[in-house]
C-alpha cells in the first residue's frame, strides 16, 4: 500500500497489517497506528502534529503503541507528540528524526539508527538500546528533568 505525500486531518489503522507501506511525505493532523504490523514501513519526511483534545489540553498525535516497526524508516521525520510505548523498533532508521515529545517507554530499539535525531522531550524508560546507534542523538529533556507538561496533559 501507498500513502506517499497524503495530507489527512486524522488517519487511523489500528490494528492493521501493513507491511511494506510507504507514508513518504505525508503530512497528518493526527495519525493512530497502534498494535499495527507496519514492519518495514516508509515514514520518511512525514509530519504528524499532536492532537489538541478541545479542553486546552495536548495529547499524541503519533500513536504506535505496541506496533511491530521492525526495519521502518522514520528518516527525516517530523512528529510534534509521538507514543511509541512498547513497540518493536528494531532496525528501525531515524536518522535525523525531530519530536518534540518522543514516548519509548518499554520499546525495542535494538539496532535502530537514531544518529542526529533531536527531541525536546524523550521518555525511553524501559527501552531496549542493544546495538541501537545514537551518535549525536541530541535530547534537550528527559524524564528526569523535565517540565511538567506530561503531567498536564494526555499521554494517550
Amino acid at each position: 500500500a501507498s500513502f506517499v505525500d497524503v495530507k489527512n486531518s486524522h488517519f487511523n489503522v489500528n490494528n492493521s497489517d501493513l507491511m511494506n507501506v510507504t507514508f513518504e511525505n505525508a503530512i497528518f493532523s493526527t495519525a493512530s497506528f497502534e498494535n499495527a504490523n507496519l514492519e518495514n514501513a516508509n515514514f520518511s519526511n512525514v509530519i504528524i502534529n499532536a492532537a489538541h483534545n478541545g479542553n486546552g489540553k495536548y495529547s499524541a498525535g503519533a500513536k504506535f503503541a505496541g506496533a511491530n516497526l521492525t526495519n521502518a524508516d522514520f528518516s527525516n521525520a517530523k512528529i510534534a507528540w509521538g507514543n511509541f510505548n512498547g513497540a518493536n523498533l528494531t532496525n528501525s532508521d531515524f536518522t535525523d528524526f525531530t519530536a518534540v515529545i518522543a514516548e519509548f517507554n518499554g520499546a525495542d530499539v535494538t539496532d535502530a539508527n537514531f544518529q542526529n535525531a533531536t527531541f525536546l522531550f524523550a521518555d525511553f524508560t524501559n527501552a531496549n538500546f542493544e546495538a541501537a546507534l545514537v551518535a549525536d542523538m541530541l535530547s534537550f529533556f528527559t524524564k528526569e528533568n523535565s517540565p511538567d507538561f506530561l503531567e498536564n496533559n494526555e499521554s494517550k
